[in-house]
Formats: C-alpha cells, structure tokens, sequence
C-alpha cells in the first residue's frame, strides 16, 4: 500500500489554513470586489445586501458543504481508489485561495453546491434509462441557479454529456430535463413575478479581448489560467490508465471532467463573468489531482504538493494587492 501524501496531518494543516486564508482575505481583501454578473432574472448572490459577518460566515458553511459533499460522494461511489486526503485538502487550499469568492456569499461557491448536488443525482443515474424523474430535478436545479447567475446555465450542456457517457439517455428524460429547464420560468412568469420580455441577456467578452493587466486582475487570471492547464494535463495523463481502469470508475471520473471542461470553455467566451465558473474548475481539478495521486506513484508527490500550495498562496497575496 503506497505511504499517503497528506494524510490527516496533511488535511488538517489544510483546513487551518484554509481558514487563515479566509480570514485574511475578510480583513484585507477590501480591494477585490464581485466580478460575477447578475443572473438572467434577478440579481447574483455577489450582490446581496447581507450582513459582512454574517455573510463570511454563511460562505464558509457553504464551503465546507461542497469539500464534505464530495467526499461523501467519493466514499458513495468510490470514483476516487485512494484512502488519501488529497481531494479533500487541495479542494480546501484551491477554494480559499481565491479572495474573489472566499470572503462572503458569492455565485461561485453556490454553483459549486449545485454542481455538488447534481454529480449526486447523476452518479445515482448510471446505466438507468428510467431516470427521467432525476433528470427533471437536475433541469430545475440548474434553470433555478441560472436565475441568479447565468453562469449555470451552460451545465446543461455538461449534463446532457454526462447522461450520454453514464449511459442514462433517453428521449424521455431528454424532455424531461428540457421541461424542468423551463418551469421554473413558466412558474415566474405565470404568477407575473417576470416578464419574459425584459430577461436580462449577457454581454460576453473572449479571453482573446480582455486586457488583464488594465483591468488589474493579472493573478486572479493567472490562477484561473494555470489552474485549467493543470486540470487539462492531468485529465490528459490520468486517460491512459483510468481507461485501463472500472468501467463505471472510469465513467463517473469522466463526468466530472466533462464539468470542467465546460468551465474552461464558458472562461474563456464570458472572461469577465470568469470567477462564476471557477468554483467548478476548482472541483474537476481537485478530481484530476486526487486521481493523479490514486493512479501513479509519483517519487516527488509532497514536493509538488508543497509547490502548488506555495503558488496558490503566493497568488492570493498578489490578488490582496490588487495585482
């Protein structure tokens, strides 16, 4: 049995000082304002007049769900083969490294809750082709987020490839997403709450336009950039053995990676809306790094453990600055 990489002493350190971070960044993040937009009827968490405690407090709760709810889906469906810490930890060290969504509520971590919750209903999906029921909730549940962040909305992409890979489509639930996608706004809309002519439509802007460094979020970018390299070289070199691999291991991983994939392309077309997304790149990356560990035996792992840690935190100074 190989020696762990991080083990309880290693999840612990990353907890206390996830904490740290958070509370760092509540004390002295004052210049990193929301760079989320508003959803397509009413406006995104980021712009929710709460309590400053009360808010930073209700962030941490909800990131603590998304860290304990992937662990539980792990020890469910046991999509990761390893009793490491990995996962846990660098999702924790990823999260809270960012001060654009680890200081109060912010549409990120929200979505990142949602995503959490649908990987559940998903995973319990597979090879069943009468899931049209579950496939109607995860509709509501995205269309519902979309109301507040229209970042949401390009997961039901995501979803309708995962069905196609954990091999649970069916025209039946195929409608039965496309229905749940729109009832809450027949609902709205019915009880006169929205009009349907006055939605609020985005105005996307490429990476390829954006200039970063005018803008002053240089770090924020180069995180969220190195960050989808490393989820991408991962995925890339874990294929070969996760195809070598379980079946239904294989597919599950597969579904998350199709999450992040969609992540990194939503970026880079709705670059100025990219701090919505990366609570969810944060998860397939976390995904990829745990199965990283789970699937090689890398000789230096603590060391580039060590060295990701220290230029995630070495970013999240910079994005204090304003960098």
């Amino acid at each position: 049995m190989k020696n762990p990489t991080t083990g309880n002493t290693g999840l612990v350190f990353a907890f206390v000082l996830s904490i740290a971070m958070c509370v760092v960044s509540f004390i002295l993040g004052g210049s990193a304002g929301h760079l989320s937009s508003s959803g397509i009827c009413f406006p995104s968490p980021d712009e929710w007049s709460l309590p400053t405690n009360l808010s930073f407090g209700l962030n941490l709760v909800i990131i603590s769900g998304v860290v304990v709810g992937i662990l539980i889906l792990n020890k469910t469906y046991n999509f990761i083969t390893t009793t490491d810490t990995v996962l846990q930890s660098s999702l924790l060290i990823l999260i809270c490294s960012n001060v654009f969504i680890d200081k109060r509520v912010n549409s990120s971590v929200l979505l990142g809750a949602v995503v959490v919750i649908i990987y559940f209903i998903l995973f319990g999906c597979y090879r069943n082709k009468k899931s049209a029921p579950q496939l109607f909730i995860i509709g509501t549940l995205v269309s519902i987020a979309g109301l507040f962040q229209y970042a949401a909305i390009p997961y039901l992409l995501a979803v309708f490839f995962a069905v196609v890979v954990l091999k649970c489509m069916s025209f039946k639930g195929m409608v039965a997403l496309g229905m749940g996608a729109l009832t809450p706004y027949w609902i709205l809309a019915g009880l006169g709450v929205i009009d349907l002519r006055e939605l609020s439509m985005p105005v996307l802007s490429t990476v390829f336009t954006y200039n970063f460094i005018e803008e002053g979020y240089f770090l924020l970018w180069l995180n969220c950039g190195i960050t989808a390299l490393l989820f991408l070289f991962c995925s890339l070199y874990n294929a070969v053995s996760m195809y070598a691999g379980n079946t239904r291991r294989r597919l599950m991983n597969n579904s998350t990676l199709i999450f992040g994939l969609v992540s990194c392309l939503s970026i880079m077309f709705d670059i100025g809306n990219m701090v919505a997304y990366m609570t969810v790149l944060y998860l397939a990356w976390a995904v990829q790094l745990a199965n990283l560990f789970a699937l090689h035996n890398l000789k230096h792992g603590r060391a580039m453990i060590v060295s990701l840690l220290v230029l995630y935190v070495a970013a999240m100074v910079g994005m204090i600055y304003g960098i």
